[in-house]
């Protein structure tokens, strides 16, 4: 018996990969056995992508530098949702569908985007924010940005509740904050540990 569960990554510019994880069910109460394989290529945008997030089980939202794109991995079809210049991250917020997104100005912004509104920005970072992941609940969402600060906030006290700013341990031989920029985050399932992960290769 197979169980096949699907997500998608990108991993090239301008192009969307639709990839397959096919798991034998062993019967072992430790774990799984899986297996990758590829199941489409598409592209679906002349810009980059620089960031994805699971809109539902079968559609993606997708940030290039000018604006929100919709894929239908089912049809196979591209959407523009939203024209907006200077974006780079993206996330939805799973317990009320709001997404946010970060961009080149700093700046956290959230989106209706079932009525193509903005709810409000507010400034984040000096520079790009790189990283945007929400909490299994939606009341925290943490952003990462070039000046290698870390920001947690909390939506239902609308503020900062944590901070880490430039205090990433500086790598031997690092010549600016350029080399030591955070590029992704993960949280963990309780929402109790923050993980990020910086150009220099330091977790």
């Amino acid at each position: 018996m197979m169980k096949t569960i699907t997500f998608s990554s990108q991993v090239l510019p301008s192009v969307l990969l639709v990839i397959v994880f096919q798991s034998a069910i062993t019967g072992r109460a430790n774990g799984e056995d899986f297996r990758l394989r590829r199941i489409s290529t598409k592209k679906i945008s002349d810009s980059d992508l620089t960031s994805l997030t699971m809109k539902d089980k079968s559609t993606v939202l997708c940030t290039t530098a000018n604006a929100i794109l919709q894929y239908d991995l089912v049809k196979q079809t591209t959407e523009t949702m939203l024209a907006k210049e200077k974006l780079y991250s993206i996330v939805r917020n799973p317990a009320n569908g709001v997404v946010a997104t970060g961009g080149w100005d700093g700046e956290i912004e959230t989106w209706d985007l079932s009525k193509m509104k903005s709810m409000g920005a507010v400034k984040a970072h000096n520079g790009l924010i790189s990283a945007l992941v929400v909490s299994t609940d939606g009341d925290l969402i943490a952003s990462a940005g070039g000046d290698d600060g870390v920001r947690v906030w909390s939506n239902s006290k609308c503020k900062v509740v944590a901070a880490l700013e430039g205090q990433l341990p500086i790598k031997p031989g690092a010549v600016d904050n350029v080399s030591r920029s955070i590029l992704c985050l993960a949280i963990s399932s309780d929402g109790r540990r923050l993980v990020s992960g910086a150009m220099d290769v330091l977790v």
